[in-house]
């Protein structure tokens, strides 16, 4: 489970964190959680400065949370119960550019999206049998229930699903 950590630093490493996160386009705050996750992640190796240029975070840094999240993103039976299970660990989803995106509770810090643990928006929408609660994406809620079951994992060939004289060609 996340906690709050206060951290007195001296003037000038306050002020040389905020320009180096500045020039990686992100809140100082959200930028010491990234330096100190990584730092924390092998005790004898120099933590490398987080780049948000990049569209996602680095591997090493979601290989941990996906472990530490699986067994709630599999096991919840509803968003409300995805949403306790996640805050249990200092985490939410909210919605973002039609995907969901993990957030950090203590510090508001985006860490990845849905999919990059394994989980797509419109998967868990199928799953649960309803939209994320909040402004929901109309076009891709219809899309992602349209046609399914709650709990069912969609055919990735709806059109053979009836067909009871598949013929299988095979090169001798």
């Amino acid at each position: 489970m996340s906690a709050p950590l206060l951290i007195s630093l001296p003037p000038e490493a306050t002020a040389t964190l905020r320009r180096r996160a500045q020039a990686h386009g992100m809140s100082p705050a959200t930028f010491a959680h990234l330096l100190l996750v990584q730092a924390l992640r092998d005790p004898g190796a120099a933590a490398p400065a987080p780049d948000r240029a990049e569209a996602r975070p680095a591997q090493p840094l979601l290989g941990p949370l996906r472990a530490l999240l699986a067994v709630d993103l599999a096991s919840a039976g509803s968003w409300d119960d995805l949403q306790e299970r996640l805050a249990h660990h200092g985490y939410t989803f909210r919605e973002r550019g039609g995907d969901l995106a993990l957030y950090c509770l203590t510090t508001a810090a985006r860490l990845c999206q849905a999919s990059d643990l394994g989980w797509s928006h419109g998967e868990l929408m199928r799953r649960f049998g309803v939209v994320f609660p909040g402004p929901a994406q109309d076009g891709l809620a219809h899309r992602a229930l349209q046609n399914t079951t709650p709990g069912a994992h969609p055919s990735l060939f709806p059109e053979l699903e009836d067909a009871s004289d598949i013929i299988l060609i095979e090169d001798d």
